[in-house]
């Protein structure tokens, strides 16, 4: 199974707009069923692995190129690395266009493996997860900072948020439940929205927002049109 081929994603739609689209990390959306690829869903580019990583089932553990196998077998602390270093070569690199970028990170999801420079780093009380969480910290500071100095952080919107609530490890505390559940740890998710001159740094919201919000948000900040053929299930903040 995978993503409808009919459904319009917030990267043709940004593409209707004159952005270029790339697509790094997890699909999980279809990848080898017809018409569920990210180059069939907008995106220009693509580069990661397509679901869940596994040394066990089939090509989870391949590294894909739009397309073409990139490198078979990639270990998963080399991963994290992959990802960041093609983000930053990405947003470096000189465009016509503007662009859309996602992101999606595999860490913190299981298998918990820290790359070497980060194995203990977090100490005792924060363990190997505390660890893989600093590595994700460090990928996220990275492409934070790549942005700065390709001097477009004014005109660039940066979301980072989680899908879900933690599984078998984090906490979702205060809040009660986590993945799998419809309580509020399970859906109930930090989100971090940056845009130096358009969102003053260090404020809170409690506006109820969900991730469904981000198609409509974005196609509103680009110049987008959203589509009439259907009806758009959430609304722009």
């Amino acid at each position: 199974y995978g993503i409808a081929p009919e459904e319009v994603t917030m990267a043709e739609l940004l593409k209707s707009a004159g952005y270029f689209t790339k697509m790094l990390g997890k699909w999980h959306l279809g990848f080898h069923v017809e018409g569920s690829h990210p180059l069939d869903a907008g995106f220009d580019e693509y580069f990661g692995l397509h679901g869940n990583f596994s040394n066990r089932h089939g090509d989870h553990d391949t590294l894909y190129r739009n397309r073409e196998v990139e490198k078979k077998k990639v270990a998963f602390t080399e991963v994290t690395k992959l990802y960041t270093d093609e983000a930053v070569d990405f947003i470096k690199s000189e465009k016509e266009e503007p662009f859309f970028l996602y992101f999606s990170h595999h860490i913190p999801h299981t298998p918990i493996e820290p790359s070497a420079p980060f194995k203990g780093e977090s100490g005792k009380r924060g363990g190997v997860y505390g660890d893989f969480v600093l590595e994700l910290d460090h990928s996220v500071g990275r492409v934070l900072d790549a942005v700065d100095e390709a001097g477009i952080a004014e005109n660039t919107l940066i979301v980072f948020l989680s899908d879900n609530g933690p599984a078998r490890f984090g906490t979702a505390k205060p809040l009660s439940g986590g993945k799998y559940v419809t309580m509020e740890g399970g859906h109930r998710v930090p989100a971090v929205f940056a845009w130096p001159g358009r969102i003053p740094a260090g404020r809170v919201s409690d506006a109820m927002i969900t991730s469904m919000d981000l198609l409509p948000l974005f196609c509103d900040v680009a110049g987008a049109e959203l589509p009439a053929d259907r009806t758009i299930d959430r609304k722009n903040i």
